[in-house]
């Protein structure tokens, strides 16, 4: 017997049941869509995840090979150098008896050679560190950019002579007679470029251009570096830039070099308000551009033809004997073959040395003795350099005291003069400089000489007209 319902209540149960219906697929689809994008998310993640991983190993995998090639290329470029040091030095010493004169002369000049290439391989990767890790710092004051190029190209004269090239300097147009720049770094980026220029130069010349672009409302001071020399293909001028890269594995080959100094003087010359840049024509050539700021050229000179005030034959002048005739000299260091080196030198140059273990001793001498000079080493055991200077200019101490040591990075020249040092001279010794140094600290009057004898090597040339290196 059924039970009769009402038809508005089936209708309500209806609608009911319709809106339940509804509520519960619109809570089921919002779960749905929610989850959807938890999982979108999470997909995404796994897949930017992915991503990541093959990223980063493919920086890894990068950073492997540039590894790799760096080890390769410190290993050839030490081990070569290494391999006629040792060679060299062993024929000497054994068979010294079959060493004829000129040979004897020729092998030490081939170690010493040598010993000069490992301490640019080192200051290269010491400057190229630097700049990486962004802590190259600059030294900006006023300087003859001419005078600079002149002593750079002064330093490089030998090495053009000995491959029988010619090479000039040029000015094109009025030069101002000073920048502001960092001398020193400027010096650094010419010394690489046209060392270059003159390496892959085997015969006709190499032109240095000075030339000021006032064109701009920031002037900079240009200059061009040209040789006639193996070219660089078009497609490798802006590789060559890079840390360890060379147009052409067959230059490292014959002319040696690992392929740090472009890449360091292009971020010099970044630094320096400017840019370094380079065209070239495959057996013709190439040109190196060089770019720096000049700082505010209101009330600076130009120099104009005849270009005057340009420094020649500036030349490393050997000391003789005399200079040190019976000056009395306290050699610090707690190296035995150091003290060994440096006694061995002064010495030779006429002077009477003492040599002390530590800062010390050193301390203990002069009180027992007169010095007329010290070389102070600064890292020592017991009581190093810094703390020795400090106590002896305390105590009264007024004599030339240089600092002799191996800390040859940027600004550690002025932490030694800080502490009291009167000068400072880097390690691996220089033995002219040095012994110059000396001389000149305990003799003023000689100083002055040499410098006015310096100024008198001026010599003017025309805005047209080039001067062979051999004059300078």
């Amino acid at each position: 017997m059924g039970i009769a319902t009402s038809p508005l209540w089936v209708s309500l149960e209806h609608a009911a049941w319709d809106a339940f219906e509804d509520v519960f697929l619109l809570i089921a689809i919002r779960q749905n869509v929610s989850e959807m994008k938890l999982l979108a998310k999470h997909t995404s993640s796994l897949e930017n995840g992915i991503c990541a991983a093959e990223e980063s190993q493919r920086l890894a995998q990068s950073a492997s090979r540039l590894k790799s090639r760096f080890l390769e290329n410190m290993s050839h470029e030490i081990r070569t150098p290494l391999n006629s040091i040792l060679g060299f030095t062993d024929l000497i010493l054994k068979d010294r008896n079959q060493v004829v004169s000129g040979e004897h002369k020729d092998y030490l000049l081939t170690v010493r050679n040598s010993g000069n290439h490992l301490m640019s391989l080192i200051n290269d990767i010491l400057d190229l560190s630097r700049i990486e890790s962004g802590q190259l710092t600059l030294n900006v004051s006023d300087c003859s950019p001419v005078q600079v190029i002149a002593e750079t190209i002064s330093l490089m004269r030998v090495r053009a002579l000995e491959k029988g090239i010619t090479p000039n300097f040029r000015c094109d147009g009025p030069i101002p007679a000073s920048i502001k720049t960092d001398s020193h770094r400027l010096k650094q980026l010419l010394i690489n470029l046209i060392g270059n220029s003159i390496k892959c130069t085997g015969q006709g010349s190499v032109l240095v251009v000075a030339i000021l672009d006032d064109t701009n409302e920031e002037p900079q001071f240009v200059i061009e570096v040209r040789d006639t020399g193996v070219g660089i293909p078009e497609d490798k001028l802006e590789v060559i830039f890079e840390a360890f890269v060379q147009a052409d594995s067959s230059v490292t080959r014959k002319h040696g070099g690992t392929g740090l100094g472009l890449a360091i003087s292009r971020r010099i010359a970044t630094a320096l308000g400017g840019g370094l840049s380079a065209h070239s024509v495959v057996g013709r050539g190439s040109t190196f551009v060089v770019r720096v700021a000049t700082g505010n050229l209101t009330n600076v000179r130009l120099l104009k033809a005849p270009l005057q005030s340009v420094h020649a034959c500036l030349e490393i002048s050997t000391v003789a004997t005399s200079d040190l005739q019976g000056k009395r000299v306290l050699v610090v260091d707690d190296g035995d073959i150091n003290r060994k080196l440096i006694r061995v030198v002064l010495e030779r140059a006429g002077a009477c040395v003492q040599t002390a273990e530590n800062g010390e001793i050193a301390i203990a001498r002069m009180e027992l003795q007169e010095f007329d000079a010290v070389l102070m080493d600064m890292q020592m055991q017991v009581l190093d350099g810094d703390e020795a200077t400090r106590r002896l200019r305390k105590s009264g101490c007024n004599l030339p005291i240089f600092a002799l040591t191996a800390n040859a990075m940027m600004g550690d020249k002025e932490k030694c003069l800080a502490v009291g040092c009167s000068g400072y001279i880097a390690k691996p010794v220089y033995v002219d400089a040095m012994l110059k140094s000396l001389a000149d600290a305990l003799d003023p009057n000689r100083a002055e000489s040499q410098s006015s004898r310096t100024q008198s090597h001026l010599f003017s040339i025309s805005n047209s007209e080039s001067v062979p290196l051999s004059c300078l």
